[in-house]
């Protein structure tokens, strides 16, 4: 697994697979283009594999995500499939996200939202092995996505409020204003059927944070001029209490919610 953005971490990985590949003569690259989420789900795999310590486990269904349902189940979980002559890995992203599969072998290359197929299919097999990376909140990837969901849930709060209050013609109108903006900071983040859609690959979460911060006083500053300062605010507030501790504490920690808004 390659990431297209390689730092110290990803420079230890590639320094390592050139050692590898000197030592066994049967070893192959495979350069593979990759969708954004591809990319964040490979950014995240190469470190957390690099960095983290796994958790075995006996099959994908052990996964703790499975268990539990989506609305109670906000942080995201890796998990990491081998077979002989492929490798898998699926990002369960949590609530309001489907999940993301990587599936490499010889032949075969995926990258799809879901799970794919021949994961699924191979999934049973006695030789495949299958390990989890649960978030560690020392390793910048997992910060990233668990921003990055966290800023989703609070723009898509936000815009089912706002077509509550003030009607679905007016959001339209407000999502070409958002695109107007992004496109101006080049940045791949829209409004997709009154939701946001994030296509955008960050190298860092402060990265993130920054630009996130930036789209978000976008909204607040069109809501603000159409609903009024007072009624913006006690809706903000409303939305911020309505979210799991762990989405406050990220969104406050980031500081993406301007101040008045995150006590």
């Amino acid at each position: 697994w390659m990431t297209p953005y390689p730092n110290s971490v990803g420079g230890a990985v590639f320094e390592s697979l050139e050692d590898e590949i000197t030592k066994k003569g049967d070893m192959y690259l495979k350069f593979i283009p990759l969708s954004t989420h591809g990319l964040i789900h490979s950014n995240l795999l190469m470190r957390a594999e690099y960095l983290q310590q796994e958790t075995g486990l006996r099959s994908i269904d052990d996964v703790p995500w499975a268990l539990e349902t989506p609305d109670r189940k906000t942080d995201p979980y890796l998990v990491k499939m081998k077979w002989g002559n492929a490798a898998g890995s699926i990002l369960f992203n949590g609530v309001s996200n489907l999940p993301h599969s990587l599936f490499v072998s010889e032949n075969l290359v995926l990258d799809e939202p879901g799970i794919s197929t021949p994961i699924l299919q191979r999934k049973d097999d006695l030789s495949c092995t299958v390990t989890l990376f649960s978030p560690d909140a020392a390793l910048d990837a997992w910060q990233e996505i668990r921003l990055r969901r966290s800023f989703k849930l609070l723009c898509d709060r936000l815009l089912e409020r706002f077509e509550a209050i003030a009607g679905r013609a007016i959001v339209d109108s407000f999502a070409r204003m958002i695109a107007v903006y992004t496109a101006s900071e080049y940045l791949n983040i829209s409004i997709l059927k009154r939701q946001l859609v994030n296509d955008e690959f960050f190298e860092s979460s402060q990265e993130a944070a920054g630009h996130y911060s930036k789209v978000l006083n976008e909204f607040l500053d069109h809501f603000s001029a159409v609903i009024g300062p007072r009624l913006l605010a006690s809706n903000l507030r409303d939305v911020r209490a309505s979210f799991s501790s762990d989405v406050r504490e990220i969104l406050t920690y980031y500081t993406v919610l301007p101040e008045e808004y995150a006590v």
